[in-house]
């Protein structure tokens, strides 16, 4: 994905004009003239022209020869696709689910709307379609692009996009710095969060338990930097210099299933007092092989998970997991997404003790 440029001249003036005339801001449903435009702005009058244009093409505008340029009486006939933002991010999983409904309920309050897509999970037979759609979205005069930064950004189709108002969610995997601005969460925080709770609760010997990456993924010192999980390694390692005496072990296990209950047995057996995962579903399937093996949390052992799902809050015997903060990564996108230039904020998350 290309770098986000600088809008030009009359597209700042497009779009600062586009959010007045949505927001009720010319009551006499008259523009002022266009030098008065020119010296408020700043710009050519070539420049305000051009905008004008712009707006006249989405239906926002019209002139009358002598007179002056009023707005559309009829708002039916309005291109308003400078009111939509696309979402890109996978449509399963609980955490994508309450990160989008966030999204939703705050851009909705800026009278904002969302329009989703999952590419990368399209079927075959759709997804030329759905491609179409999307690209044409892109060259619309939307309000921009969100795309949640563990996938999305990989992808070779984003090099052809057009529209480069675009903002990060959750991570950025990568090495370097996000393209463009990013509203990611602050995931050694969490880390820090997590084991400053366990450690001041008396644990000593934590596992910190996540699965193997995928063979596509390229675990590499850079790649280590951004990903969700070093940075909680390193807020764990952060936390422990204060403990004398604790330790601290990272495992990772199979992505296959039908393996892992086997390979979490064995970890057991080494007796940590402090398990750590980095999935509310993981932390579940460890506490169920757990108790079949005879070891009760928290009675045994203190168990966290990472997300704050279902599996961490309607489990038998619901356990700590980490919030992920949505309701903040969707007022900072939106802000980020009104704005020009580069910025890249991070959000902590908040551990919930259960």
């Amino acid at each position: 994905m290309r770098s986000r440029r600088e809008p030009l001249k009359f597209e700042f003036v497009a779009d600062t004009l586009r959010r007045q005339i949505t927001g009720g801001g010319f009551p006499g449903q008259r523009l002022p003239r266009k030098l008065e435009l020119v010296e408020h702005f700043g710009v050519s009058q070539k420049t305000v022209e051009s905008a004008l244009r712009v707006l006249r093409e989405e239906g926002l505008l019209t002139g009358v020869r002598g007179t002056g340029t009023f707005l559309t009486k009829d708002p039916t006939a309005c291109n308003l696709t400078h009111l939509l933002a696309v979402v890109l991010m996978p449509l399963s999983g609980h955490f994508y689910g309450d990160l989008y409904d966030a999204l939703r309920r705050e851009f909705l309050e800026s009278n904002l709307y969302l329009v989703s897509y999952d590419l990368l999970l399209s079927a075959p037979d759709t997804s030329l379609l759905r491609m179409a759609s999307f690209s044409t979205l892109l060259n619309a005069p939307i309000r921009g692009v969100l795309l949640h930064g563990g996938s999305y950004w990989r992808q070779p189709f984003l090099q052809r996009w057009q529209n480069l108002n675009s903002v990060i969610l959750d991570i950025f995997d990568a090495p370097g710095e996000p393209p463009g601005s990013a509203v990611l969460v602050d995931y050694q925080d969490g880390g820090r969060q997590i084991a400053r709770e366990f450690l001041q609760r008396g644990c000593r010997k934590l596992l910190y338990l996540t699965l193997k990456f995928r063979a596509d993924v390229p675990d590499s010192p850079a790649f280590r930097q951004n990903h969700p999980v070093f940075n909680i390694l390193e807020g764990f390692r952060q936390v422990m210099l204060d403990y004398p005496g604790s330790a601290l072990e990272f495992r990772q296990i199979s992505l296959d299933q039908s393996c892992q209950d086997a390979e979490i047995e064995e970890i057991l057996q080494t007796n940590f007092d402090g398990i750590l995962c980095h999935s509310d579903f993981l932390a579940y399937r460890t506490a169920e092989v757990a108790r079949k093996a005879g070891r009760i949390f928290p009675r045994d052992f203190l168990l966290s998970g990472c997300f704050n799902t279902p599996w961490s809050q309607s489990a038998i015997k619901p356990f700590p997991s980490l919030d992920m903060n949505v309701q903040e990564i969707s007022r900072q996108a939106l802000r980020l997404l009104n704005t020009t230039g580069r910025e890249l904020v991070k959000v902590s998350p908040k551990f919930i003790w259960r």
